[in-house]
Parts: structure tokens; C-alpha cells; sequence
């Protein structure tokens, strides 16, 4: 079976950092030999099983020393992945003293192994983690048959509590899945009315206690199964008015606590979201204003983790509300504040942003400098292949706009060679068609006023989509186009185009 190709293929930079560190804790023959072939399948210079791998290993030949030796190197890739994991995950931590605990009680050491059940104990009750605590509670009675200073009445109480407790949480999650496995299967119009028909019409059809449907946690799981399911449909218009009459509704009903908290501020920046998406850039700040508000609630609890959302939303639609100065200023604050940073998703979100906004305030130079800490090797190299072609081609057009017309030729000619699979599937097409006008627009002086360029750019403009805020460009292809050929600001051209 081939599945270490797959395994080390999918571990992150950090696990396989890891996993050297665990194979380096002893210098033996063996060791060097599992990590060999680690190192052969991770680089992609052997395909596995084959017989080029097997006779570099072994100049013997043996296929049952490579099989013997791909199973050590799968035991020791699980070891490491449940070392590095045991206190990054935290059932995998309640798990791992359980087992310490019946390593110790083995060894008739009960009173260490209490300890580490007691332990687990209030790590799984912190996390309702109901199904462990069963196991932890079975576990310390076990130990009670041998060890006097535990009372099992007290125990087998306590389990009984937490057994009425699960059985409500497990029926809930299993109403949850039940609904978002119809609604799955619905094709809604699009109509807010039907969408309520259709939600009735399968609680109804669910053989559990309606009574679950009325606890707080079940509403704010079946309203994040409707609200993805709009989302997977692309059908912004419905969703926001189901957004809006769910967060109403929500208040209303005085759902929402320190508790679930974070599911009311998810809630918000949805909201502040699918408003941008649906050009509502005014009363999207809005709504910005109440996610700030709610950021500050409970000692700022989640303030540093999702203040990121606040301050996206305060640029990208002043942004598009034609306040450029501001929009530039608000993501230069992000950028040079180290306590807003930190999400390495977002934290490229904000140069890509302020890179864009800057070319729309002819600041071509920034725009390339705030591009740079993106097309470094080591962060590049880490994108997927959407973010890095599209973000090549930035860099293309920032280079040529800056009058640097054999840098970006060079430019087009590597994002050509390395994206060459990429750009023969139907789903890059818009991308191909662009490097294929660009070709023509670097080979002649005034490309724009060339009758065969802009027959390209105008074909290519009647192919491609509407403006979509929110849609990660940080330059626009089609405004790009426009505004040259039509020998306009770039910037105004957005501002129609949302208008």
C-alpha cells in the first residue's frame, strides 16, 4: 500500500521539523536508514515501492527489508504526530493521561494514576468532553476495586450526571447532523420564505425531542448549516437577509451569553461580510461598529484573535466607498501594529490589500515594496497555487506599470513555465487568456492603441464575471484592462464597476 507518499506529503512544515527531531534522538545504522527514506519520499526523488528506491536502500535488492523498514518509518511518523499533538489538541491531551493513569495503575500505582484521572477529569469537564469523562469515571471504579481511598458511590454518581447530560448534548449534535444532511439536499429559489417552509418541514421530519431545538447551542448549529448552505450556492442575497433576521431574531430570543459568545461575533462578521459581497458598503460599517463593540465584551476575550475581522472590514468597504486615504490608513495601522497581526492567513490579506491600495493612489513603488514580503521564497512557496499565480501576475503588472517592461516580460515568461499545467485547466482560463493578452501588450509601444490588443481585451472583457468585492483580487484584471484602454484612473473604474 502506498500511503507514505500521502501521509508525509500532507504533514506541515512544523511536523516534519518535528518528526527529525524525534528520529535524531538516537544515532543508530537503523535510525539513518528510516529517515533516508523519509527523506527520499518527502523530497519526491523516488517514487515509492519502486525498484530504484528499494536498490538505493538496499544494493541487495531485499523488498522485505524496505517493507520491514517502511513500517518503522510509519511507526515512527504516528509517534511523533501523537507526541507533537498530545498538548496541542485538547482530547488528545485528556486521552494521553488516561493512559499514563493505567500505566500507573498497572504498576499498582494508584495513587499517581488517580492523580492523572483527576487531572483529565477537569481538563474534559472544561471542555465537555462528556464521552472521555465516561471512560475517566470507568477508569477511577476500576482502580476503586483495589485502592480504599476512593468512595464509588460518589463516582458512579457523578457518572450518572454526566451520562444525563451527554445523552442531551448527543441528541442535539445528532439533530444538527440530520438537518444539515437535508439541507444539503434541498435546492432552494432563493426566497427567505421558503427557506423557513423547508427548515420546519425537516425538524419536523426528525424523530427527536423538539424540545432539543429549542436549546440555544442546536439554533446556533442548525443556523450555521443554512447559512454554509447558502454559502456552498453562492446565493449572497438570501443569506444576508437570513443573516439579519437570525441575528434579530437571536437577540430577541436572548440566546447569547459569555458562552457562546463567539458564535455571536462569527455571526457579525458574516453579516459584515455578505453586505460587502452585496455592494451594501454603508451599512456594512455598520455592523462593523457592533462587531467592535462586541470584541470589547468579557475583558476583550477574543479581541486579539479576531480584531483582524474588524479592521479588514473598516478598509476594504471605505475602501469601496471611495475613501482611499482612509482605507490606506487603517491598513498601514494593522500592518505596523504587532498586537494586530498574528493570523497568518489575514496577515497576507493586509499586504495584498494595502499593495492594491496603494496602486490605486499611483504609489507604484509601495505597491511593489508592500508586495515583497509576500514573494519571499518561504512564504510564496506555502500558498496554494490560486494565491501564488495570481499573485505573480500582481507583480507582473505592478513591474510593467512602473516602467520596467523586461522584468515583466522575464516575469510572464517564468509564471508561463511554472504554471503551465495550471493554466491548461478550464478553471484558470481566466488567467491564460490575460498572460496571453499581456504578451501582446509587452511586444508593442502603445499596445493600447492597437486594434488587435484591445479586439483581445474586449472578447477577453465579454467573457469575464462582474466585480466581486471580496473576492481577493488584489488587482482587478478587468478593471485593469478598462482603465487602459479607456485611458482612466484605475481606482474610478472600481467605483463605477461597484456602483
Amino acid at each position: 500500500m502506498k500511503n507514505l507518499t500521502e501521509i508525509i506529503g500532507k504533514m506541515s512544515k512544523v511536523e516534519k521539523r518535528y518528526y527529525k527531531l524525534f528520529a535524531d534522538r538516537v544515532d543508530f545504522k537503523k535510525e539513518k536508514k528510516v529517515v533516508q527514506l523519509f527523506e527520499c519520499i518527502q523530497n519526491e526523488k523516488y517514487v515509492e515501492d519502486s525498484e530504484e528506491l528499494i536498490n538505493l536502500l538496499f544494493p541487495n535488492g531485499s523488498k522485505n527489508s524496505y517493507y520491514r523498514l517502511k513500517n518503522r518509518l510509519l511507526e515512527d511518523l504516528n509517534r511523533s504526530l501523537l507526541l507533537q499533538h498530545i498538548n496541542i489538541d485538547e482530547r488528545n491531551s485528556v486521552l494521553s493521561m488516561i493512559s499514563l493513569s493505567n500505566i500507573y495503575a498497572n504498576k499498582n500505582q494508584y495513587k499517581q494514576a488517580i492523580y492523572y484521572l483527576k487531572r483529565a477529569e477537569r481538563k474534559a469537564l472544561a471542555k465537555e468532553l462528556f464521552d472521555l469523562l465516561d471512560l475517566i469515571y470507568s477508569e477511577v471504579l476500576s482502580i476503586a476495586r483495589h485502592y480504599d481511598d476512593i468512595d464509588p458511590n460518589a463516582i458512579i454518581l457523578k457518572r450518572k450526571e454526566i451520562a444525563d447530560k451527554y445523552s442531551v448534548i448527543r441528541e442535539a449534535d445528532e439533530a444538527v447532523l440530520a438537518v444539515n444532511y437535508q439541507l444539503r439536499r434541498t435546492n432552494f429559489s432563493g426566497k427567505e420564505i421558503e427557506v423557513q417552509k423547508t427548515l420546519k418541514k425537516i425538524l419536523d421530519g426528525i424523530a427527536i425531542n423538539k424540545e432539543i431545538y429549542k436549546l440555544p447551542r442546536v439554533k446556533l448549529k442548525i443556523h450555521e448549516c443554512v447559512r454554509n448552505s447558502f454559502l456552498q450556492a453562492k446565493d449572497f442575497h438570501t443569506l444576508e437577509g437570513y443573516l439579519l433576521k437570525s441575528f434579530k431574531d437571536f437577540n430577541k430570543e436572548k440566546i447569547f451569553s459569555q458562552v457562546n459568545h463567539l458564535d455571536k461575533i462569527i455571526l457579525i462578521s458574516w453579516i459584515v461580510n455578505t453586505l460587502s459581497k452585496n455592494k451594501k458598503f454603508a451599512e456594512a460599517l455598520k455592523y462593523s461598529d457592533i462587531l467592535f463593540s462586541e470584541l470589547l465584551k468579557y475583558n476583550k476575550l477574543y479581541f486579539d484573535k479576531y480584531s483582524w475581522t474588524y479592521y479588514q472590514s473598516l478598509s476594504i468597504n471605505n475602501f469601496f466607498l471611495g475613501k482611499l486615504k482612509t482605507a490606506i490608513e487603517i491598513a498601514e495601522k494593522v500592518v505596523l501594529n504587532p498586537q494586530l497581526k498574528g493570523n497568518q492567513f489575514y496577515d497576507l490579506g493586509v499586504y495584498l490589500t494595502l499593495s492594491s491600495q496603494y496602486y490605486c493612489q499611483r504609489d507604484i513603488s509601495k505597491a511593489i515594496k508592500t508586495l515583497s514580503p509576500i514573494i519571499i521564497k518561504d512564504t510564496y512557496n506555502n500558498l496554494p497555487s490560486t494565491w501564488q499565480i495570481n499573485i505573480s501576475i500582481v507583480e507582473m503588472i505592478l513591474h510593467y506599470e512602473n516602467g520596467d517592461i523586461e522584468y515583466a516580460f522575464t516575469k510572464l515568461k517564468e509564471i508561463k513555465r511554472t504554471f503551465k499545467p495550471l493554466l491548461k485547466d478550464q478553471a484558470y482560463a481566466k488567467e491564460a487568456k490575460l498572460l496571453d493578452i499581456f504578451s501582446l501588450i509587452v511586444k508593442h509601444p502603445d499596445p493600447f492603441g492597437n486594434k488587435s490588443v484591445n479586439k483581445k481585451i474586449d472578447d477577453y472583457l465579454k467573457l469575464s464575471q462582474e466585480m466581486e468585492p471580496g473576492a481577493n483580487d488584489v488587482i482587478n484584471y478587468n478593471a485593469w484592462l478598462i482603465s487602459k484602454v479607456k485611458r482612466q484612473d484605475y481606482y474610478q473604474v472600481i467605483l463605477q464597476m461597484v456602483d
